[in-house]
């Protein structure tokens, strides 16, 4: 999907303003950790094991706590999986994480077990902080915190609907498969120096069955309303996430989940119910400096990831939304922070690999899923303070004027049938109810196809072409007030 052009003049100017601040936290040197006690870490905690349908699928979370604040420092977690009473390098299954400790906060992380290993009842544990990183058998060497870990069970099966048809790019309800392989990918070169984690008081709500986005976007936005002293204009949780489902469209064209093309009007829909000055940024492929940014500008940042099957022929299986609350690099590894709400409460960690010669997409590990994961693209939701007054007389929040959204034109597409045939989508936003408009959809030979549509209640215009070729395709608009906007699909 390419970015609109109103976008990315919106991305310049809020690089331009917070550019010369942020641009300190960048450096070329070497990062210093801290060395917070061992009893920084609480002496229980819990191992989940993944499953589908009863099965465990090879991969797990562990989730600690941490009891004091500190900096950020080098997490290390070794646990004797099969209880014989003795450490290996196969049980070391936290290696040199970078962490921001902060008193009470449940972390979360992602951990391959080992193939055909059952791992029940409680089980034993070692784990650190440490200032550098730690090499092989640490827990001989350093004081450690000695820790007991609980193993529970936590089921994917029903949550991300991976037995529900519909699975595919474009929709957002979860991954479609376990943990199989981590793939191999090797860092690029030369990455910025930084840690830069969101001061914002982001929830971790859990998702019902296939609601990643409504429940993502939720706990975004109740985040940066509380920010700016406008939680109470908000409903509840639970009444959010119903309404953002029908501004989404949850279910459309019989799909279970959140459709690609109706995620950002759908969003749009539900902040100007509750007049939010919010701007959405998208960036594809984003870089460790684009996540920074954003996060360090104050925003909140959703990341959608898809799913590729490496192995039959890079087909994007389906699509996950996930909140991003953090990242770090000490110049030649990357390490990503944020919250999932597929997975049991806590701040998830997980390694990030930007693109680079060879590699055409960023990518990251996301264990639950066994070929390679595509950070598609990043949502930045800006607050915009200078939209808003402050009525006196009864010191409420009021609009100067009714925001009316930008025009925007956005597209995607996917491989229906493959073989058979795709559809592109498109969809125009920020109309005004009841405007009728024509679009184009030019093919890579030159030859034009129209369609015409009238803006529904939000203002939006959907249109779906069906192609039988791959190739460059250019979606085309004029609005009644004479604005033009363009938007050009590759298909391959």
């Amino acid at each position: 999907m390419n970015k609109k052009i109103f976008l990315a003049v919106v991305l310049v100017v809020i690089v331009l303003i917070f550019w010369g601040f942020f641009s300190g936290k960048l450096s070329e040197e070497k990062l210093v950790y801290s060395a917070p006690g061992v009893d920084t870490i609480a002496k229980t905690g819990t191992l989940y094991v993944y499953t589908v349908e009863g099965e465990p699928n090879g991969g797990g979370t562990l989730n600690l706590a941490f009891t004091r604040n500190s900096d950020y420092s080098l997490l290390n977690v070794v646990l004797d999986l099969n209880n014989d009473g003795q450490y290996t390098s196969d049980e070391w299954v936290i290696q040199n994480e970078v962490r921001l400790i902060a008193s009470g906060a449940k972390d979360n992380s992602t951990i391959d077990l080992p193939e055909n290993l059952v791992v029940s009842g409680l089980i034993s544990g070692q784990a650190v902080f440490l200032p550098i990183e730690a090499t092989d058998d640490w827990w001989q060497t350093e004081e450690v915190q000695d820790v007991s870990v609980s193993v529970s069970t936590f089921e994917l099966n029903d949550l991300l609907g991976l037995d529900v048809p519909g699975n595919g790019p474009g929709v957002y309800r979860g991954f479609a498969d376990g943990f199989k392989a981590q793939t191999s990918i090797v860092y690029a070169a030369g990455l910025p120096v930084v840690n830069v984690d969101s001061e914002l008081t982001i929830g971790d709500i859990r998702q019902s069955n296939m609601e990643c986005a409504p429940t993502s976007i939720t706990n975004n936005l109740q985040a940066l309303a509380e920010k700016n002293g406008r939680r109470s204009d908000l409903p509840s949780a639970e009444v959010m996430i119903d309404q953002l489902k029908e501004d989404l469209k949850f279910g459309d064209e019989g799909i279970a989940g959140v459709l690609d093309k109706n995620y950002l009007a759908g969003k749009d829909a539900f902040m100007k119910r509750y007049n939010l000055p919010i701007v959405t940024t998208e960036i594809s492929n984003p870089s460790i400096e684009d996540i920074a940014q954003a996060i360090d500008s104050g925003a909140v940042v959703e990341m959608d990831l898809a799913f590729i099957d490496a192995v039959a022929g890079n087909k994007h299986i389906a699509s996950h939304v996930v909140t991003l609350t953090g990242v770090s690099s000490d110049g030649s590894r990357a390490t990503l922070r944020g919250r999932d709400s597929a997975t049991p409460e806590g701040n998830e960690s997980w390694q990030f690999f930007p693109k680079k010669a060879g590699q055409p997409t960023t990518q990251m590990h996301y264990p639950l899923w066994r070929s390679a994961t595509v950070v598609n693209k990043i949502y930045i939701q800006t607050w915009t303070e200078d939209s808003m007054v402050v009525n006196e007389e009864n010191n409420t929040s009021l609009q100067s004027e009714e925001i009316k959204p930008a025009l925007n034109l956005e597209t995607t597409f996917a491989h229906v049938k493959p073989g058979e045939y795709s559809e592109i989508y498109s969809v125009v936003t920020g109309l005004t109810p009841g405007d009728e408009i024509e679009v184009w959809l030019a093919d890579p030979s030159g030859q034009k196809r129209k369609k015409t549509g009238v803006a529904d209640d939000n203002g939006t215009v959907h249109h779906t072409w069906r192609i039988t070729s791959f190739g460059s395709y250019d979606v085309s608009f004029q609005s009644t007030e004479g604005v033009s906007l363009e938007a050009n699909v590759m298909v391959k």
